[in-house]
C-alpha cells in the first residue's frame, strides 16, 4: 500500500489516488481477500498528489455546507421501470429528470460476471446500472473521464457508494453545475474474490456454467417479492430464483465486507457528499399504513440545492410521499451510524484464503438464525393487499379502544 495508508481500514479502494497520479505511478493490486489497494510502481516521482486526493487522508468525508435535508418515499409511475429496478426506480427517474440523450451516466455494471464502473451516453442506455450489486466495483480511471467530460460541458450523472462519491469530489477539487452525484445507503462492499468463488460453487452445484447473476431480482407472485431473491441464468438455458443464497447471507452477516466498511466506515453521516441519496424505503406499511400499494418504494434524500431542483422534476414520473427524515434514520440506520463488525470475519477470511472449499465455508459460516428465516418466509407468503386490510382493521380497532 501507499506510505500514507496506515492500515487496510484506512483505504476504501475508491481509486482517487490512482486517477490523480500525473505519471501513472500507481497500480491497483488485489489482496488475498480480493480487495484492490494502491501500490507505487516504477513511475512514481513522490509528488504526493495521491495523498492530496485521498478523502480519508485529508478527512474530507462529508460536506460542511448548511442545507436542510428532506426525505421522500417514491415509486416510478412506469410499471416497466419499477419491475426492472431493485426498489422504486428512483435512479432511472433521476437520470431522466436531470439528463437527456446527450447526458453521460456513470455507475456500477456487470462486465460479464465482474463488477466495474462504466459509463453510457444517454438516459435510454441505463439498463446495466439498474439492480444492486453487492460486490465492490472497480472504479478504474472513471474520475479522469468524468473531469474531461465536465470540461467539455457535458452533463454527467455519477452514481456510487458514498466513499466513491467522496473520491470523485476530492479528485475534482470543486463542484460543477453540470455534475449530479447520487450515492446510496450502503451496507458495505463485498469481496470480488468471494463472489467469484461463489459462482464456481454454483456451477458445481447445478452442473452448468453460469452466464448471468442478478441481485435483488423481482420475482413477483401474488403481489409479493422477496428483498433478497437472486436470479441465476445458466449456459444450458436454465433460470433459477433463490432466496437468501449463500453469498447474500455472507454479505448480510458482514463476513465478506472490505475492512474499511461496517464499524470502520467514515462515510455514514448526515452530511452526505451525494446531491441525492437513494435506498430501499423500509417499513412503509408502518410509516404510511393507509396506502394500499404492493410495489416497493425507494427512499430519496435531498442533500443539496441541486438535488432539490432535481426532485422538483421527479413529480412528473414518480408518485412521491414526503417523509420525516427521522423515520428513515429509525428504519434504515445505515444512513448515519456504523454497525458492529462480525467477530467471525477474520476466521472466515483465514479459511477462505487458505483454500477452504466454498461448500465447507457455507457449512461453517452460514449462520443466519433459522427463526428469522422462517418468520421472513411466512411474512412473504401473505399478499400485500391482505396485509393492507389487516393494518386498516388493526388501526381502526386501536382508534375505537382509545375513544371508548
Amino acid at each position: 500500500m501507499l506510505n500514507f495508508i496506515k492500515s487496510k481500514k484506512d483505504c476504501t479502494g475508491c481509486g482517487a489516488c490512482l486517477n490523480a497520479c500525473p505519471v501513472d505511478g500507481i497500480t491497483m493490486h488485489a489482496d488475498q481477500e480480493g480487495f484492490l489497494y494502491p501500490e507505487k510502481n516504477e513511475n512514481c516521482i513522490d509528488c504526493e498528489q495521491c495523498e492530496n486526493a485521498c478523502p480519508l487522508a485529508s478527512g474530507d468525508t462529508h460536506w460542511n455546507h448548511k442545507f436542510v435535508q428532506h426525505a421522500f418515499a417514491a415509486v416510478s409511475k412506469d410499471k416497466k421501470v419499477w419491475q426492472a429496478s431493485t426498489s422504486g426506480g428512483a435512479f432511472t427517474e433521476i437520470c431522466k429528470a436531470f439528463g437527456d440523450d446527450n447526458t453521460v451516466i456513470f455507475g456500477a455494471v456487470f462486465d460479464g460476471l465482474h463488477v466495474r464502473h462504466f459509463h453510457v451516453f444517454g438516459c435510454g442506455q441505463i439498463e446495466p446500472f439498474r439492480k444492486s450489486k453487492y460486490v465492490q466495483s472497480d472504479i478504474g480511471l472513471c474520475y479522469r473521464d468524468v473531469r474531461a467530460l465536465l470540461e467539455e460541458n457535458k452533463t454527467v450523472i455519477f452514481s456510487g457508494a458514498p466513499c466513491q462519491i467522496a473520491g470523485l469530489r476530492k479528485y475534482l477539487v470543486h463542484d460543477y453545475d453540470n455534475l449530479l452525484c447520487v450515492d446510496f445507503i450502503c451496507h458495505g462492499v463485498g469481496s470480488p474474490a468471494v463472489f467469484q468463488a461463489f459462482l464456481l460453487y454454483l456451477e458445481a452445484k447445478y452442473g452448468a456454467k453460469i452466464n448471468s447473476y442478478t441481485f435483488r431480482a423481482k420475482n413477483v407472485f401474488l403481489g409479493n417479492f422477496s428483498s433478497y431473491v437472486s436470479r441465476y441464468i445458466f449456459e444450458n438455458g436454465k433460470t433459477i430464483f433463490v432466496e437468501n443464497d449463500e453469498y447474500n447471507n455472507f454479505f448480510l452477516q458482514q463476513l465478506c465486507l472490505r475492512p474499511s466498511c461496517g464499524e470502520n466506515c467514515r462515510f455514514r453521516t448526515n452530511e452526505r457528499l451525494g446531491d441525492l441519496t437513494i435506498a430501499d424505503f423500509k417499513q412503509r406499511e408502518i410509516i404510511f399504513p393507509l396506502i394500499s400499494d404492493y410495489r416497493n418504494y425507494s427512499t430519496i434524500i435531498v442533500n443539496s440545492k441541486k438535488g432539490e431542483e432535481v426532485l422538483g422534476r421527479l413529480y412528473k414520473n414518480m408518485n412521491i410521499l414526503s417523509c420525516d427524515l427521522d423515520h428513515v434514520k429509525k428504519y434504515n440506520p445505515l444512513f448515519y451510524t456504523t454497525t458492529k463488525g462480525n467477530p467471525l470475519r477474520e476466521a472466515f477470511f483465514n479459511d477462505f484464503t487458505n483454500g477452504m472449499n466454498f461448500k465447507d465455508l457455507v457449512q461453517v459460516y452460514n449462520t443466519l438464525p433459522a427463526k428469522i428465516k422462517r418468520a421472513d418466509q411466512i411474512k412473504k407468503m401473505i399478499p400485500y393487499n391482505i396485509k393492507y386490510w389487516i393494518r386498516r382493521i388493526s388501526t381502526k380497532l386501536k382508534g375505537n379502544r382509545q375513544n371508548s
